[in-house]
């Protein structure tokens, strides 16, 4: 985009964010912004650049509120927010990283002065020197399966210090929304100086099941309380669990306004049987928006396949989505590409003397 109205050097790509979340002159929209802007930290510039620099820079903290309403700083870490700015590549289905469009390097010399800029301080006066330091790992997360959960605590200080640790896992939505705890787990601790302590969490879709959501994301929370020091450690992880695949396989030649067909099969992965089963098949040039039930139970394991036919309506490269929802398991998704090639038409060769 052209910006006549800035200073020279802002032109190219801008920031629209077509869902604002708060007002901009009094109207709900964000941008303009200048990316170059963004990297900057030129927050001076029009539209609406401090908050689209605040988007890829923010902190993230977290709060303990106590049963009086008091509330206490935790955990503040500078390296979530803003560590992977993606597009989809214009080559083909996979993602490009654009991070370095928006930021110099994490820790470098340039960032901090790009903060300083932006007339953000980032200083370490939350930050209380621990000897006790706490990851989160956790097993492939598969949908259907229980998988294990793994809290290290290490001491790296020279005495031995008794903690608790509490590890709890809730079901949440892409945007933090809380759905219900799944588990929770409290374990006492003597941790030796020097030495490593390690706990497991096993998640079991008994559990979880109930209360994921349909964007089947879990969030693992450790809590480790010394008991002789104020120092309170919080991590969190955001585990994604796994889908189960839709296999999809046409069936003819993709010729415009010629009849193809569409075999899509799905296996139940749950350890529970479902049902409303429900196929919604669309593709732009290829299909309007269809719906295909399945019919009865389908049981753990087994699988189930139906088939339609369509007509595709324009050549060129298409997409075929396909979306699974039952009572147990929602949002399956599948997708095939299909080549379309234009309709032929039948030529007679006559040839004259």
């Amino acid at each position: 985009m052209k910006r006549d109205d800035l200073p020279e050097g802002y032109d190219g790509w801008q920031v629209l964010d077509p869902t604002p979340q708060e007002r901009s002159d009094g109207v709900f929209c964000c941008g303009p912004c200048p990316v170059r802007a963004v990297k900057e930290g030129e927050v001076g510039l029009k539209y609406d650049t401090t908050f689209v620099f605040s988007e890829v820079n923010a902190d993230l903290i977290v709060w303990i509120v106590h049963p009086d309403g008091e509330r206490s700083q935790v955990s503040q870490n500078s390296k979530t927010i803003g560590r992977n700015i993606s597009t989809k590549s214009v080559y083909g289905d996979f993602r490009e990283d654009i991070t370095a469009n928006y930021k110099y390097p994490e820790g470098s010399m340039k960032e901090r002065q790009v903060y300083k800029k932006a007339g953000r301080q980032v200083g370490q006066k939350n930050k209380v020197p621990g000897q006790l330091e706490l990851f989160i790992k956790h097993a492939p997360a598969i949908h259907g399966t229980d998988f294990d959960v793994f809290i290290e605590v290490y001491n790296a200080g020279r005495e031995d210090t008794d903690a608790q640790l509490t590890v709890m896992s809730n079901a949440i939505t892409y945007n933090s929304i809380h759905r219900g705890e799944c588990q929770r787990k409290t374990s006492s601790l003597t941790l030796p100086a020097h030495k490593g302590h390690k706990e497991v969490l096993r998640l079991q879709y008994d559990h979880y099941g109930a209360c994921v959501s349909e964007h089947h994301m879990i969030r693992v929370t450790a809590l480790l309380q010394p008991t002789d020091q104020d120092n309170i450690i919080l991590q969190e992880i955001n585990i994604p669990l796994r889908m189960p695949a839709i296999h999809i396989k046409i069936i003819g030649n993709a010729i415009v306004s010629r009849k193809l067909t569409a075999h899509i099969a799905f296996t139940n992965p749950l350890p529970v049987s479902l049902q409303g089963g429900l196929f919604s098949v669309e593709g732009a040039g290829l299909t309007e928006a269809r719906e295909i039930k399945t019919h009865g139970k389908i049981e753990p394991g087994q699988g189930v396949t139906v088939k339609f036919s369509f007509k595709p309506s324009r050549a060129g490269l298409r997409k075929l989505l396909v979306d699974f929802d039952s009572d147990r398991l929602r949002d399956v998704k599948g997708e095939a590409s299909i080549i379309v090639r234009k309709k032929m038409r039948n030529m007679n060769a006559v040839t004259e003397i």
